[in-house]
């Protein structure tokens, strides 16, 4: 009867090991040529909504096919990992059950074994058996791996440029960083290899005499990146002599890495020695600083206590989340956002300034519009279904200076700061 059991178990497991390793790799042929978020509706609907820029109607069916497309996508790859760990909990009851039904034959008896021995056969058979099922396992998960777009590496890589733009004092990133630092109180080309001051100005006479050693403070970074994409968010740098490529495997171009606790798609901003981020999952939701040079964690600030904040996260997409809105900051104040409108603002030193919920945003995927500060202005681009807007708050109190209501309801993109006619 036990034995009866056992090998029950052992013929259905491995009915369910065949059908969940055909699964992946029948999925690998039939998608290895197709991104299903590019499918070829999706890309003539676009086509068509270009010459119909002010078609509403045809742009609003675009996004739920878009948005159709991207679920089906992750829906079918949790659906194969899901596949993965069956066939795995399968595998480890096959070989417990095989264990068990062998377990007072798998001595070989005392005596002498003839080389086509019934016993010998059968040893052997189990052997095989076992080196099968292995190898199904294997080939399943390798074919998963050339599947999923989290383990797969057979993506093209796009070619990185050989050369930078080179940086001119003419250039609009040189004017607009000249501008920030005349405002600083900075002198003009001081970030520049052997710059020399102006006049003498500022340079201290020589030291006679015994001199008591101080400490050698941090270099404070002249460049700073205070929000996506840059200052003013307008894709401009005025950082010069970087690298145009890394390899974390081999350490080159990396001078520190570091675990962050919660996962966010949003970008690292950086004002003197100090990167701010954010990361948030269905728990918390946080925003973090980080020590520009070594990589170490200064400190992290919870959204907790927010009135108006929602009991339960709204749902995104796996490649939009809850925290995919990049920081703002001027040095003093950093400010974040995330999907349930928590918005929150704190010094540079992690201490809470004030914090308030927008609303929570109706969006397809997420929201994910990045905040942008402009003098004592948080600006912050709250497009949704419901209420789509432009909102500027007081970077000191959070408080609301003017709100301008949009026609565009439910967009992806952030807001920049450009000059207009001077």
């Amino acid at each position: 009867m036990r034995k009866t059991i056992l090998r029950n178990i052992i013929v259905v497991s491995v009915v369910f090991i065949v059908t969940f390793a055909i699964m992946p790799v029948t999925n690998y042929f039939q998608v290895k040529d197709v991104n299903p978020l590019q499918s070829g509706v999706v890309e003539t609907l676009k086509e068509i909504n270009d010459a119909n820029a002010g078609n509403t109607v045809l742009q609003e069916q675009i996004r739920q096919i878009d948005l159709l497309a991207r679920r089906a996508y992750f829906i079918r790859m949790d659906h194969l990992m899901h596949g993965v760990y069956i066939l795995l909990g399968m595998v480890t009851v096959f070989f417990i059950a095989l264990r068990f039904y062998y377990a007072e034959t798998r001595h070989i008896p005392d005596k002498e074994i003839d080389p086509i021995d019934e016993w010998t056969i059968k040893t052997e058979a189990r052997k095989y058996i076992r080196w099968v099922v292995a190898g199904v396992a294997a080939v399943a998960i390798f074919f998963v791996g050339l599947t999923s777009p989290y383990l797969s590496t057979r993506q093209e890589k796009k070619p990185v440029a050989e050369e930078l733009v080179a940086y001119t004092e003419e250039s609009p990133a040189a004017e607009e960083y000249a501008e920030e630092r005349e405002e600083e109180g900075a002198v003009p080309g001081e970030e520049g290899e052997g710059a020399e001051r102006a006049d003498g100005e500022g340079e201290e006479p020589p030291l006679t005499g015994a001199t008591t050693p101080v400490a050698e403070e941090p270099e404070i970074p002249k460049v700073t990146h205070q929000a996506f994409r840059g200052n003013n968010s307008n894709g401009w740098s005025a950082a010069r002599g970087i690298p145009i490529k890394w390899d974390l495997k081999a350490g080159e171009n990396i001078a520190w890495r570091t675990e962050v606790p919660r996962s966010g798609y949003n970008s690292p901003v950086i004002h003197g020695n100090r990167i701010y981020l954010t990361g948030a999952d269905e728990e918390i939701r946080e925003l973090y600083c980080y020590d520009l040079r070594t990589g170490e964690q200064l400190w992290k600030l919870a959204t907790t206590g927010i009135p108006g904040s929602p009991a339960q996260m709204p749902k995104t997409t796996e490649d939009t989340g809850l925290a995919a809105s990049t920081v703002a900051t001027n040095g003093k104040q950093v400010c974040a956002i995330f999907a349930a409108g928590n918005l929150i603002c704190a010094d540079s030193e992690g201490k809470q300034l004030w914090a308030k919920n927008l609303g929570v945003p109706e969006n397809h995927y997420g929201y994910a519009s990045s905040l942008l500060i402009h003098r004592n202005l948080l600006l912050v681009q709250y497009d949704n279904a419901n209420s789509p807007k432009v909102v500027a708050l007081d970077v000191n109190t959070g408080s609301e200076r003017w709100s301008r209501d949009r026609t565009e309801k439910v967009t992806w993109s952030s807001p920049i700061i450009a000059s207009v006619n001077n």
